[in-house]
């Protein structure tokens, strides 16, 4: 029984960054060239803590990190916004909350963070299931000797890799509870297409599902046009129900034309994304259209995220019409 937990293993100083590799993958990475068989090894080596490194979405220990890296591999801001899905998650909160969940990040465990965001409450998952292209395995087993995890995959919205667009596909160890602290790297044994996810889907939600991917990704791209203000965001929100005719003369929304459309994509986003709990009705999808005109920035990103990408054919574009 180890009594003691030795410092960092050499393969960890010399490991580096795959192109658009994830923290948690390139942390998976070192555990299977360390050779250590308990996931409390690497998680304590690299992260300070048993439980360092969890979530994959939101991890904890980021300036333990740092240290254990000698600082080669960024620093721990760096790692947050460019490693991790952290720019997607606070995609549309106040610069308050997003340095609290920068220190969070950077401390020993996250705590109650993600509470603080709404994403338990959100229905649309509290958690981020590990997600993989199975032609990016293929060419990253070809070109690096091991399949990996990439950030942009990650990304809450981006359900299709854009490179190939190829639907991504799930880790069923990620939202394993039995495994759900190991350290994995994507496998054809593990990675499997979400039950209730149509396998040949509709061309229409296909087409939406790979604008909501690229609206997702084009939104934390650096340079990217921000959003003006939360009241710019629901400014954006109406200007584009009101020209999909959404909106009646008398400023009230069209319950029938905007409910039925708003529905079918929290239908698509239940079986694509796994999150949301029980059936979803009219009168459910009418009363959160109102709540995201009302206060949009609230709860999870991925909800006004995926409204935009039914009204607007771009991040730019969407962007753009919360400043005018």
């Amino acid at each position: 029984m180890d009594q003691k937990i030795p410092s960092l293993v050499e393969p960890a100083r010399h490991i580096d960054w795959l192109p658009d590799e994830s923290l948690y993958s390139l942390a998976a990475r070192h555990h299977r060239i360390s050779g250590t068989l308990r996931p409390e090894r690497p998680a304590l080596q690299l992260f300070g803590h048993s439980r360092g490194g969890y979530p994959p979405d939101l991890p904890g220990g980021l300036d333990h990190f740092v240290a254990a890296t000698d600082g080669r591999l960024v620093d721990a801001n760096g790692i947050a916004t460019e490693r991790t899905v952290f720019p997607a998650l606070t995609l549309f909160r106040s610069q308050a909350l997003v340095r609290e969940v920068l220190a969070a990040m950077r401390s020993p465990r996250i705590g109650a963070i993600k509470s603080q965001l709404g994403l338990p409450a959100s229905r649309l998952g509290g958690f981020c299931p590990l997600r993989a292209c199975p032609d990016c395995m293929a060419e990253d087993q070809l070109r690096f000797g091991t399949p990996y995890w990439h950030r942009a995959h990650q990304v809450p919205g981006a359900f299709f890799c854009l490179a190939h667009e190829r639907r991504l596909l799930e880790s069923a160890l990620s939202v394993s509870k039995v495994h759900r602290f190991d350290w994995s790297l994507p496998s054809s044994n593990d990675v499997v297409r979400r039950v209730g996810v149509n396998e040949t889907p509709y061309r229409a939600e296909t087409s939406y599902l790979l604008r909501l991917s690229r609206m997702a990704l084009d939104a934390i791209k650096d340079g990217a046009v921000k959003i003006a203000s939360a009241p710019g965001l629901a400014q954006a929100l109406w200007r584009g129900m009101n020209e999909a005719g959404w909106i009646r003369r008398n400023g009230r929304i069209d319950r029938a034309k905007a409910t039925g459309q708003w529905l079918s994509i929290l239908q698509i986003l239940h079986a694509s994304n796994g999150g949301l709990e029980g059936e979803i009705h009219e009168k459910t999808a009418y009363s959160q259209l109102h709540a995201l005109l009302c206060s949009p920035a609230r709860g999870h990103a991925l909800r006004p995220l995926a409204l935009a990408a039914l009204l607007f054919p771009s991040w730019k574009d969407f962007a753009q019409a919360s400043h005018a």
